[in-house]
């Protein structure tokens, strides 16, 4: 791997003070700047999209397996109750859960699970073996809409 001085001493040879050089700029840069992000270990970024379709994450779980990532809308969360969604996709692994609920009448977020001073108000969260996601509330939370990403690895 190269280091950033290397990298920019390389850059500036290419680009040199020839017309060719010139032209070039845009391939040159484009070039650099995914060596720089790549020396970062972040690719394009190092996020993730957060989409309703599904999506290879280019990361690779400790098996080998692909990450993927998919984003769900739940709808309104429940009143004391539970409420599942099936997400259609075969899991081997589920890796990771990030959920947010935000409150219709002013935005205000939380985190899910949301734990509360008090365990009434507290929001938790899974995914079952079949591949429901599961909310349950211990109060009425109806004014809050949920968002669930999962990053996940899929059976053969």
């Amino acid at each position: 791997m190269s280091t950033l001085k290397e990298v920019l001493a390389n850059f500036k040879k290419e680009l040199g003070n020839t017309l060719q050089a010139q032209k070039n700029i845009i391939d040159v840069t484009q070039k650099y700047i995914g060596l720089l992000e790549d020396a970062e270990g972040g690719g394009s970024g190092g996020g993730i999209d957060y989409s309703t379709e599904e999506q290879d994450t280019g990361i690779k779980w400790i098996d080998g397996k692909t990450v993927y990532q998919k984003s769900y809308d739940f709808g309104a969360l429940p009143n004391n109750a539970e409420k599942t969604k099936a997400t259609g996709i075969s899991f081997d692994k589920i890796l990771k859960i990030e959920a947010i609920a935000i409150r219709t009448t002013d935005n205000n977020t939380i985190p899910i699970p949301y734990v509360a001073l008090t365990a009434s108000s507290a929001v938790q969260i899974g995914v079952n073996a079949s591949g429901n996601i599961s909310i349950k509330t211990n109060t009425d939370q109806s004014t809050y809409n949920a968002y669930v990403t999962l990053l996940y690895t899929k059976s053969a």
